[in-house]
């Protein structure tokens, strides 16, 4: 029979009561021990099951024979994050028959909690001072009990970022560590452990072979943990597309190695032009054309402009040619002159 702790927030207090499932109790005397009027709801319990309705009453869900019955929340976020073996029955763990995990899903509520910057920061704090108070006026140093994570510790794991021991009778010592190197994390859980000392050792063997055995390579979208030896293309794809995305597995035999999740490409849809955009097209293509024509039309000015001014240019040449000439044919005349002049004189003398 599973068993529930209900917290119901009242004015100036919290009520807290375990009940079993199907327990049921009158109003009067819930009403008794809240200190405020109850008011019972005819609504399956979800999430939210109880809740301050105002100042002074107190909002109660039950299901709809008057029963008290929830599901705990730690329950509905395991299954969220693919948890198949795990069913909380108290946030204390200690032994229920109700209360139960294994290795892989403990892996995933921890590779969940990495996610969270907040519990990154707890869990990654090997010591912790706690400052005297009003209750201990003596300062209190906190140390990890963690020996993976202890660097005075002789199974100290390099790269690790920590983690959770807990022990218990009825479940033996479990221990769950996180270390990460070269921008990859892998994650060891031990259960039913004889001793916290092979608890250690059994998960720095497990770190070993994942570090040695396995690469991290990218894909699309994401990235896969290839064994030694495999190549991406010989891995089988399983592709689903759920919400808008395209999600693949990765997997190598029947062990899935990695994931990835791309989105889907949508087509845009064209807006068809209304008749305000037709008008202005038209206007647009209507002026583009006229500037086309004064284009040409200035284009044309200018060209006979250019070739009115290259005749003046030619016309105003040619005389200052002929001026050339003239000279050189004059200069050569002299020439030719002078030199008659001077075979005659050669000839008298020889005569003489």
């Amino acid at each position: 029979m599973d068993r529930y702790m209900i917290v119901i927030p009242a004015k100036n207090r919290a009520f807290n009561m375990k009940c079993d499932d199907g327990d049921s109790m009158k109003l009067e005397t819930l009403q008794k021990l809240v200190g405020g009027p109850i008011e019972p709801v005819p609504a399956l319990l979800s999430a939210e099951w109880a809740r301050e309705k105002d100042v002074d009453g107190i909002l109660l869900l039950v299901n709809e024979e008057g029963l008290m019955k929830e599901r705990p929340l730690t329950n509905q976020r395991a299954s969220e994050i693919g948890c198949t073996n795990t069913h909380f029955a108290n946030s204390s763990g200690l032994p229920d028959d109700n209360h139960y995990s294994s290795a892989r899903d403990m892996a995933l509520i921890f590779r969940e909690g990495l996610k969270n910057e907040t519990f990154r920061t707890v869990v990654g704090t090997p010591d912790y001072i706690i400052q005297p108070t009003n209750m201990n006026s003596q300062q209190r140093i906190l140390h990890t009990h963690h020996p993976m994570f202890a660097p005075e510790s002789g199974f100290y794991y390099e790269g690790c970022i920590g983690g959770k021991t807990g022990t218990t009778v009825a479940a033996g010592h479990t221990l769950v560590t996180g270390v990460t190197r070269d921008n990859t994390t892998y994650i060891a859980v031990t259960m039913r452990g004889t001793e916290l000392s092979n608890s250690c050792m059994d998960s720095t063997a497990m770190f070993n072979y994942a570090f040695e055995n396995f690469t991290k390579t990218e894909v699309n979208g994401g990235y896969v943990f290839l064994p030694k030896g495999v190549e991406l293309n010989s891995l089988t794809e399983k592709s689903e597309n759920t919400n808008g995305k395209t999600e693949t597995g990765y997997y190598f035999g029947d062990y899935l190695i990695g994931t990835a999740s791309v989105a889907q490409a949508t087509d845009t849809p064209v807006p068809e032009p209304t008749a305000a955009a037709e008008d202005s097209q038209e206007a647009d293509s209507s002026e583009a054309e006229a500037s086309t024509e004064a284009a040409e039309e200035d284009n044309s000015k200018t060209t006979e402009k250019s070739t009115a001014g290259e005749d003046t240019s030619e016309k105003k040449s040619i005389p200052a040619l002929r001026k050339i000439l003239l000279m050189i044919m004059a200069a050569m005349i002299l020439i030719l002159i002078a030199l008659l002049a001077a075979l005659r004189i050669k000839e008298k003398k020889h005569h003489k």
